[in-house]
């Protein structure tokens, strides 16, 4: 499973190049939009690109969050932050989507602020860690919570 966001799939693509896995996308991972480099694509140009990849046929045209919500901007590249309360139940959907995968092994590719708010700690760049779903919850709500970098 990854973010829709090319990073993540880029990413998701070297870490397992040699490993014949499903690959999926979900827009519930996708980063807390902070910045410019949050806004998606326009899922087939992303399709295009990441062939291997299933479920960008299941996404809005705007899958990223806008400042109406998640594709309800007129301009889907303006880039206002994402609430946290909207981000957190974000987290705690994507939390139920992987509970009712069939798979009993899942690799998720996602970014810092979700794969802060779903364990409580922080990550380094790149660094793998196994979890179980039953360890993963939502932190509480916090204010002035700024990625790094």
């Amino acid at each position: 499973m990854a973010s829709p966001l090319r990073r993540a799939l880029r990413t998701a693509d070297l870490a397992f190049a040699d490993a014949a896995l499903p690959r999926l996308v979900t827009p519930l991972c996708r980063e807390r939009l902070y910045h410019s480099s949050d806004v998606g694509r326009a899922p087939g140009v992303v399709a295009a690109e990441f062939t291997a990849w299933k479920g960008f046929d299941q996404l809005q045209p705007v899958w990223w969050h806008t400042a109406n919500g998640e594709g309800e901007q007129p301009d889907p590249l303006a880039h206002d932050p994402e609430p946290e309360d909207v981000f957190l139940q974000r987290c705690l959907r994507f939390r139920d989507w992987l509970s009712a995968r069939p798979e009993s092994c899942i690799a998720v590719v996602s970014h810092w602020g979700v794969i802060e708010a779903l364990t409580c700690t922080e990550f380094s760049n790149c660094e793998l860690r196994t979890y179980q779903l039953e360890e993963l919850g939502v932190r509480a709500p916090r204010e002035c919570l700024v990625p790094p970098g």
